[in-house]
Formats: C-alpha cells, structure tokens, sequence
C-alpha cells in the first residue's frame, strides 16, 4: 500500500474492533474511540475488546481514544461502528466539534434504522454533514473473522 489513511473509528463493540484490527492490518493510522471512558481504559490495559471481542488481540499501533477531539485531528475517514439507535447521539457529539473546513469521508456500520425518524444512517449523516462524503459498509459478515481470528497465514 504506497498511501496510509487516517482513520478513526467511532464506537468500539465487536464490529468497530474488528474493523480497526482489520484497518491497522491494511497498514493505516487507526484510533478507535470507545463510548466510555472506562472501556478505553480496559482495552488499553489489556490489550483486547474483552467485552465485545474476546480473545482478538489489538495491535499495539491502534490508537485507544475517549477524546473525540484528540481522535479525529486530522482524521480523513470516519467510520460510525454503533447501532443505529445510537447513531444521533454520536453525531451530536461530532457536531459539536470544530472540523475547520476539513471535508471527511464518512462510512457507517450500521444495520438498520432510525426508529424515531425512519432515516438510514447514512441519511443521518448526511443531515448532520451535508458537505462530506457518505458512505456504508455492509455485507454478511462477522467480526471475528475480520478481525483475523482463525485467519488461514
């Protein structure tokens, strides 16, 4: 790969972590931002998502971040790995954050809808960057297996 991405990644369940081992495998800048504090914390100290992705080590060059400042300075693709249901929550929080005119691309993993509004996530982003790059990720798979768990050399 001759270009590294900066890449953050909002949301650390099983598919979040996975999709970070799997971009820090690709040779990209990761930093993956649980929603708590005290997850962070944990996933640094042991160096795995053992709550949500047991047994999948994370590389020692994955950012852990709870800061959504510090996570996305310089950030050129923004990966939403939440449930859709905590999707307005989040963009709330990255809103509210200065981008300086930075134009970003961003992809959700996410299933479903919103119950509220019955907008895709996609669409929510949208509303919330109407300037940036959307986009989605989906597909029948499983975060383990992306991750590189039972992974063929």
């Amino acid at each position: 790969m001759d270009e590294k991405l900066k890449v953050a990644i909002c949301g650390a369940g099983a598919w979040g972590t996975a999709m970070a081992i799997h971009l820090d495998r690709e040779g990209h800048v990761v930093t993956l931002i649980p929603r708590r504090e005290k997850q962070a914390q944990a996933m640094r100290e042991r160096g795995e998502n053992a709550t949500y992705l047991p047994g999948c080590p994370l590389p020692p060059t994955i950012g852990i971040e709870s800061s959504l400042e510090s996570a996305l300075g310089g950030s050129e693709v923004v990966f939403l790995g939440m449930p859709s249901y905590a999707f307005r929550p989040w963009l709330e929080r990255l809103v509210a954050i200065d981008h300086e005119g930075e134009k970003r691309l961003f992809v959700s993993l996410a299933k479903g809808l919103e119950l509220e509004s019955e907008k895709t996530p996609c669409a929510l982003v949208k509303d919330a960057f109407a300037d940036d790059w959307v986009g989605s990720l989906s597909g029948p798979t499983f975060a383990r297996e992306v991750a590189g768990v039972n992974r063929q050399p």
